[in-house]
């Protein structure tokens, strides 16, 4: 008989299907958040579309494995049992959540749960004012989308380390080229490489393995001058070309492509696939991060600002700060706000994966800001990197620098020794 409406559904796992009982490691479900004091339509309304909303920002990343709402709202199973939620919807992860209202204040206490042991991944307390449900929307799910995100990826590739290399499936080799590729010096990047090739070649069809791929082309590129990227360049286009081929409605795959459309000298097109990938999913923060990246070189400071801005907002502990830093302080330096700019820049000397482009970026704002001593430290660290670095790598790695930045740039280069 059909289920009756509002009665929730008893949902197991199903013996016949093939691996019963093994938990997806790219699944996820949300739970109904619950709701802290007495029963209220408005609020329980609210959380149910927050819940909703929450699911429908997941599955556009296109990141993992969303349990439809009306499967995980419809478990028997309570939030106080998350692990055992998770075992019958088949997902490795589970979302819950509780909420208070007090007047226009919402406070959201939300966990992640590992339900192959039970384990609180990790949990947040999320404070906004309720003017309205739009507000709250904006001012909240996208931090716990992203939040959800950062923390399932750090989960499984720090799971991914201990597996042994033969045992790696396309989703764990995956997570494991993730750990290299994030440390930015080309032996990491190329190791990482190798783990992304390994992944879609056990998952041809693993569109972020092959936009994943792509970045490592595209940063070993980077890192070079432009007459030493050989095939590089070719190879990042190429090969997000192919993620773009298997999902373009990935926002991972609009990264990767808008990246190897600039560094192959494409910069609109390189901002308009960026601006796509946000447009796709507004959670996206390497999106922005991105955009700030493209526009502090020929945008307006204040755009470069705002995606700064918006990418740090999304993803305070991302692992490309010093990137997100480093475009914010060529902005605040192209608006004239030199002791602004110097902060900023410390802040993106401080990241442990600075690397030499962002580091000599800093050190021309911090010398402009009368800071030579930590100036001059960034460009001992420039020179550790690569002894012959030159006005000519900077200009060759940031090609897409408008006259007016060359210009500020050409001003302060021959003070920390760049000719």
């Amino acid at each position: 008989p059909a289920q009756a409406r509002g009665q929730p559904a008893d949902i197991s796992p199903n013996p016949d299907r093939p691996d019963a009982g093994k938990l997806r490691r790219d699944g996820i479900a949300v739970l109904p958040f619950d709701l802290a004091g007495p029963p209220n339509a408005t609020d329980q309304g609210l959380l149910r579309g927050l819940g909703h909303d929450i699911i429908s920002r997941l599955a556009r990343l296109r990141s993992f494995h969303v349990i439809a709402r009306g499967s995980s709202f419809a478990t028997s199973l309570p939030a106080s049992n998350p692990q055992a939620a998770g075992r019958a919807l088949g997902v490795a992860y589970v979302v819950t959540g509780r909420a208070w209202f007090a007047g226009p204040k919402v406070t959201l206490q939300v966990e992640l749960v590992d339900c192959s042991g039970g384990q609180i991944v990790w949990t947040d307390t999320f404070v906004d004012t309720r003017t309205s449900y739009g507000t709250l929307l904006q001012g909240v799910t996208d931090r716990v989308t992203l939040s959800i995100q950062r923390e399932i990826t750090n989960a499984e590739r720090n799971r991914s380390l201990s597996v042994p290399l033969p045992s790696l499936d396309g989703w764990q080799a995956y997570h494991r080229g993730l750990f290299h590729m994030l440390q930015f010096t080309e032996s990491e990047l190329q190791t990482a490489a190798g783990f992304f090739q390994l992944s879609v070649g056990r998952d041809p069809a693993f569109s972020r393995a092959h936009a994943a791929l792509s970045y490592c082309h595209f940063l070993e590129a980077f890192l070079r001058p432009p007459d030493q990227r050989g095939d590089m360049a070719e190879l990042a286009h190429r090969t997000a070309s192919r993620a773009m081929q298997l999902d373009e409605q990935s926002p991972d795959s609009r990264w990767a492509y808008g990246r190897a459309l600039w560094l192959n000298g494409d910069l609109a097109g390189g901002i308009r696939e960026m601006r796509t990938s946000v447009e796709i999913s507004p959670s996206f923060a390497m999106g922005y991060q991105s955009l700030s990246f493209f526009l502090f070189q020929s945008g307006t400071p204040a755009d470069t600002i705002d995606c700064a801005s918006r990418a740090e907002s999304l993803s305070p502990f991302d692992p490309f700060l010093c990137a997100i830093h480093g475009a914010r302080a060529m902005a605040l330096w192209r608006q004239g706000d030199i002791e602004t700019a110097a902060d900023f820049a410390l802040k993106a000397a401080r990241q442990h994966n600075a690397h030499k482009h962002i580091l000599a970026i800093s050190g021309m704002v911090l010398t402009l800001a009368g800071r030579t001593d930590e100036a001059s430290r960034c460009m001992e660290r420039v020179r550790r990197f690569d002894p012959a670095y030159s006005l000519g790598s900077f200009k060759g790695a940031f090609s897409g620098l408008s006259e007016e930045a060359l210009s500020l740039v050409h001003q302060v280069a021959p003070r920390i020794g760049l000719s």
